[in-house]
């Protein structure tokens, strides 16, 4: 199926919804974008699962996560049909905000604009907007971007990653995304974390902040993390256990 074709389709659908007065004007929506990124992908030619409501961050849950096999590869978040996203306020502001700075791979679209940001920046736009309001036929211009944006975004499961400076920075990025869980975690009193971070103030370092436990857990993690993904360069199912087993002692 041509992707010219699935663009028409979900416009097509997207409109059929929004004249219907039942229709909510963000989960209404939903079951059509999945639809078409699902499709989309594989007329692209990506072996991609989309997962709506995943499973929650610390820093929000985005509405769908896109993965190769176990592997996470990028994010959508869908405001409501037809928002200007430059005009996002109160929660949703703050939410992508947060998305946009610890996501990676990340798309927000209104269903019918996308942005796709990766490593916090905008890399691509893409609007089937005018086909909306003007009821003319898309332009291929508009169909190009959309399917290049979309190849961007189902592409970005494998880190080029070719310097050090490259390593150091997606590696910082992770750190700082785990910082910000672990002092989520810390303010529970009730939690595992809290009870390990007043352990460490106690024993070995009285002046230890929550702040300061946090960064030194997340450095911790992450390139311990690292230095157990170089000791296993060519295993298969890399994963938490793997990674305690290759820690030297």
């Amino acid at each position: 199926m041509q992707f010219q074709h699935l663009c028409h389709t979900y416009l097509r659908e997207l409109l059929e919804t929004h004249d219907n007065t039942n229709a909510t004007d963000e989960l209404s929506f939903h079951r059509h974008l999945s639809a078409f990124l699902e499709q989309s992908a594989a007329c692209l030619g990506h072996a991609i699962t989309l997962t709506h409501e995943p499973r929650q961050l610390d820093i929000g849950r985005p509405d769908f996560i896109a993965t190769d096999g176990l592997l996470p590869i990028g994010y959508i978040e869908a405001e409501k049909f037809g928002t200007d996203l430059n005009a996002l306020t109160g929660h949703a502001r703050e939410q992508n905000a947060r998305f946009i700075e610890n996501l990676d791979n990340f798309v927000l679209t209104n269903f019918v604009e996308f942005r796709l940001y990766t490593e916090g920046e905008l890399r691509a736009t893409a609007s089937l907007s005018e086909d909306i309001e003007t009821g003319r036929s898309l332009l291929p211009e508009e169909v190009h971007a959309l399917e290049t944006l979309l190849n961007r975004f189902f592409n970005a499961g494998t880190l080029n990653i070719t310097t050090p400076e490259v390593l150091a920075m997606h590696l910082a990025r992770r750190t700082r995304e785990l910082q910000t869980q672990i002092a989520t975690a810390i303010a529970d009193e009730e939690s595992t974390l809290f009870r390990m971070f007043k352990a460490f103030q106690e024993q070995l370092l009285s002046t230890l902040t929550p702040a300061d436990f946090a960064d030194m857990y997340a450095q911790t993690l992450a390139y311990g993390m690292f230095a157990a993904r170089y000791t296993l360069p060519n295993a298969t199912n890399f994963s938490r256990s793997t990674a305690a087993e290759a820690l030297p002692n």
